[in-house]
């Protein structure tokens, strides 16, 4: 009778046991997390994509919030973006991350499910560790490592009397886009920028010298894992306006020959009237003069206060380049609904905000 009473306790404690670690362990696996996509090699300032997936044995939530810890050098881009539900209790999200040395470590990803103010549960996702690879630097290299870049558009024009400044319009996928930059400027930098993942586009400008006539730069191309170089040809004159457009409008030689013409017929119908009386030669020599004085107006300029920005480009968050130091006049060269393109008495060209 001792021997069955003892074995009915310990049985019992088994089962009480068992009951506690089932109660224990429900909560702990209502979450199952795993990664569906994550990158073997990745590179410094690359920006790569991980794909994690959750499985979520409740219905009863209404959040789920992602949170990243105990990163070293290394972050995501887009924290918040919201999990998408695949079927039944399936989720998917994907993240992008950066890092910035061959040191770095990915965070902990933690997710939580939560209804109300409540949290039901949490559950992590330890990090992978992925091969670590600096590139080597060169002279022309941008920094920018992606999985296709291409320019857009781009103009070169006049800046002063000894440089010319050089607008593209660079467009990439996957790509670390704000890290474009070149060495060998006299100044350069990211006018304005887009980013909506996987794409990007930038705005970037280099103050280069007159001399120099070609621009190069290159871009790590992670699909065919190799260096793609850019040629872009630094050519003032060029007046093609898919490509390059001429920075001040009333030096065009197209405007002056067109001009030369309106002159010589403004002077053969005054001359016409003289002969024949009739108001129609008149009346077109008046027409030629009243545009003339337009496009040439003598008093077309305007005052700029002290501490005025002229910005490279006609938008708000445009790079200021010149800050003035005095009250100066400067000449209008053209507008827009909220800047004035102006010529300063120094040479240099920029937008002023009206």
């Amino acid at each position: 009778m001792r021997y069955i009473l003892f074995i009915f306790l310990f049985l019992g404690y088994i089962w009480s046991g068992d009951i506690n670690e089932t109660k224990s362990g429900v909560k702990e696996n209502i979450i199952y997390l795993s990664y569906v996509k994550k990158p073997d090699r990745v590179y410094v300032n690359q920006i790569f994509k991980i794909k994690i997936k959750a499985v979520i044995a409740v219905s009863d939530f209404d959040k789920i919030v992602t949170t990243f810890q105990n990163g070293i050098e290394s972050k995501v881009i887009n924290p918040k973006n919201s999990w998408k539900w695949f079927n039944d209790n399936i989720y998917f999200n994907e993240y992008y991350l950066k890092v910035t040395s061959t040191n770095a470590l990915l965070p902990t990803i933690s997710v939580s499910v939560s209804k109300g103010i409540k949290n039901i549960v949490t559950k992590s996702l330890q990090p992978f560790k992925p091969e670590i690879i600096q590139l080597k630097k060169s002279d022309i290299f941008s920094g920018v490592i992606a999985d296709d870049l291409k320019v857009a558009k781009f103009k070169t024009t006049k800046f002063d009397k000894k440089s010319n400044i050089l607008v593209m319009e660079i467009e990439a996928k996957e790509a670390n886009i704000r890290d474009f930059k070149i060495a060998n400027t006299i100044k350069d930098g990211i006018d304005s920028y887009s980013i909506n993942l996987p794409y990007s586009k930038i705005f970037y400008f280099a103050i280069l010298p007159n001399t120099q006539k070609e621009f190069k730069f290159s871009y790590f191309n992670i699909k065919k894992n190799k260096f793609e170089n850019f040629t872009i040809p630094l050519d003032v004159s060029n007046e093609d306006t898919s490509t390059q457009l001429g920075l001040n409008p009333k030096a065009s030689k197209i405007s002056m020959y067109k001009n030369i013409t309106l002159v010589a017929i403004a002077f053969f119908s005054l001359v016409i009237f003289f002969f024949r009386r009739k108001i129609v030669y008149i009346f077109i020599f008046i027409l030629i003069m009243i545009y003339l004085f337009i496009f040439y107006n003598p008093f077309d300029s305007i005052i700029l206060p002290k501490n005025t920005k002229i910005r490279i480009l006609p938008t708000y968050n445009s790079t200021v380049f010149y800050l003035t130091d005095r009250k100066i006049v400067a000449e209008k060269l053209n507008s827009t609904k909220k800047y004035i393109k102006v010529l300063l008495p120094n040479g240099k060209i920029g937008w002023v905000r009206k």
